[in-house]
């Protein structure tokens, strides 16, 4: 890992443990530093609530996605890991674990989903 993205996640942990962030600041800084580290065009940051995907946070070309509302169903799954699971795609129009519709709808190419 490089040295300034280390200094970055330690900045971010500081910030976080003195109250000077937010979940919703915590979250965008998040997506701004991911998007650096995995050299993307865009990053969107969600929480998952009941079969619905909330977009919360976006950095690059993903910002605009805050807000939206998607229907989320990962068939690799069960109901009671949802959370519990890395999820790496490579090919989003491939990949039979998820809907290849609404990656199509959203430009997106690859996909990786982590709780944190």
């Amino acid at each position: 890992m490089k040295r300034q993205s280390l200094t970055a996640i330690l900045e971010l942990q500081r910030s976080i443990r003195e109250g000077q962030l937010d979940v919703d600041g915590a979250a965008h800084l998040i997506a701004e530093w991911a998007r650096s580290v995995a050299n993307a065009s865009g990053v969107a940051m969600g929480r998952l609530k009941g079969d619905q995907l909330i977009y919360t946070a976006g950095s690059g070309s993903a910002a605009s996605y805050i807000g939206r509302r998607v229907m989320a169903t990962f068939s690799t799954w069960a109901p009671n890991e949802i959370g519990s699971e890395i999820l790496r795609v490579e090919d989003t129009t491939t990949d039979g674990r998820i809907q290849a519709a609404v990656c199509r709808q959203f430009g997106v190419k690859s996909l990786l989903i982590l709780p944190i």
